[in-house]
């Protein structure tokens, strides 16, 4: 690093990354170390879907959301079935592009690197290092907080009537332990206080590019406040508990450090396999390089 605590090179990456003292976790947790890269160091840590401050207005973060999945549901039903689990079906919608409660994560520091150098060439990037229990896409709390959209009705919903529809969620009913079903108040509290922060999440191979990208994601409940749920998303900030490292990466060097990531297989040809027209864009850049005569050519 330089004088400024900044990464120079993906050599000072790697020792950075390697430096990481990890948190001691619980002896039941399975507490993973993700990273994500973010092109500009002022950027927050928020899923598309809270980006837009206007969503708090009139139009909350969960209409919006509703009305997103349901129009992709409508136009694509044989790509989003209903039958699909909620975790599994907003990590569908995230590949294509539609406003999600998710942030994208990766198991490989060097795929978070990449995207942290990749686009905004005049400004620092950012890449996070998090420790945290990872739930699975068939675990009932990450269910209950992906589905929130199917769970209220209002702006404003009524934890009390939130529980009761989880309970009558398919999921739910498959999920939760037998014995839970006799301790109404110890669910009712599991559920509540796992609103109350983020949730990481690992949903398996939906498409070619999240196995390519180790993906994994970060997935946001709505707020509680006084008895309700609120329709607007929790926030994460950069100082939390979750993150045991950040890393400023000098903007001078992006790219050098792409150009070093090329020889570890960390392309966008590779990062996006199924992505034909960015793979091509790709190709036709690297012949440019090769032939440069090329570029006066129409």
């Amino acid at each position: 690093m330089d004088a400024e605590g900044k990464i120079g090179s993906l050599v000072q990456f790697v020792e950075a990354v390697n430096s990481i003292v990890l948190k001691d976790a619980e002896p039941l947790e399975l507490k993973k170390l993700l990273f994500r890269g973010q092109s500009r160091k002022d950027f927050a840590l928020v899923p598309s879907l809270g980006r837009d401050p206007s969503l708090n207005g009139t139009n909350g973060c969960t209409s919006v959301e509703d009305a997103l999945v349901r129009f992709a549901q409508q136009k694509f039903p044989q790509v989003f079935p209903d039958s699909d689990y909620p975790v599994v079906l907003l990590a569908k919608l995230q590949h294509y592009g539609v406003r999600t409660r998710m942030l994208d994560l990766t198991g490989n520091a060097l795929v978070a690197l990449y995207f942290a150098c990749n686009q905004d060439s005049d400004a620092d990037g950012e890449v996070f290092a998090f420790q945290e229990e990872v739930l699975s896409a068939y675990d009932v709390l990450s269910n209950i907080v992906a589905d929130t959209y199917r769970l209220t009705e209002s702006k404003i919903t009524h934890f009390n009537d939130y529980y009761y529809r989880v309970m009558h969620r398919p999921y739910a009913v498959r999920l939760l332990h037998a014995g839970w079903e006799n301790n109404v108040s110890f669910v009712h509290r599991l559920f509540s206080e796992a609103m109350r922060k983020p949730l990481f999440v690992e949903v398996g191979n939906v498409c070619e590019r999240q196995r390519s990208q180790s993906g994994k994601f970060i997935l946001f409940p709505n707020k509680i406040k006084g008895g309700r749920v609120e329709d607007s998303l929790i926030s994460l900030e950069k100082d939390d508990g979750c993150i045991v490292k950040r890393l400023i990466i000098r903007k001078e060097a992006k790219e050098e450090i792409l150009s070093q990531l090329v020889r570890f297989g960390i392309t966008s040809e590779t990062l996006f396999p199924d992505n034909i027209d960015r793979g091509m864009a790709a190709v036709v850049e690297e012949q440019l390089q090769r032939y440069p005569t090329l570029k006066s050519e129409k």
